[in-house]
């Protein structure tokens, strides 16, 4: 019994991590998700953008955009759990493994996402954009402004 309720707790605090990272909150730095990116319309008005930088950034995002979530979702899994089953600690372990793999998913995409569209912009652009986000967080980290 110890070590199943660290382990349940674990797995259900990377079930809600991961769900949380899929809701997103849709900002144009790569925040929103597995298939939000940053959005062309955030960066035109943050940049100048040429049609062929918006087309291009359109088409980065359209490559990673997904109908849904194509990943199991772990918080149905983790209520259909049996507390009682024989085999309870060996499922609430893949369900921890299956969110560790879908977060280590998620960055990676981001990060992919993020490269495309900075070899898109311009040195200047790339440095706008840094000193736009420098300028606008809230507090150490936390946020964007709006």
């Amino acid at each position: 019994m110890n070590k199943l309720f660290p382990t349940t707790l674990l797995a259900i605090a990377l079930t809600t991590s991961a769900a949380a990272s899929f809701a997103g909150r849709g900002d144009c730095f790569g925040d929103g998700g597995p298939s939000r990116g940053m959005q062309t319309p955030m960066l035109e008005r943050i940049l100048t953008l040429t049609d062929e930088q918006k087309s291009a950034i359109a088409d980065i995002n359209a490559t990673y955009a997904t109908d849904g979530n194509p990943r199991a979702w772990l918080g149905d899994q983790m209520r259909d759990l049996d507390p009682q089953a024989v085999d309870y600690q060996q499922q609430v372990d893949q369900l921890a493994e299956q969110a560790a793999e879908n977060a280590r998913e998620r960055v990676l995409q981001r990060a992919e996402v993020h490269a495309q569209i900075q070899a898109v912009l311009t040195e200047e652009q790339r440095l706008q954009l840094k000193d736009f986000k420098a300028s606008n967080r809230v507090g150490n980290g936390g946020g964007w402004r709006r």
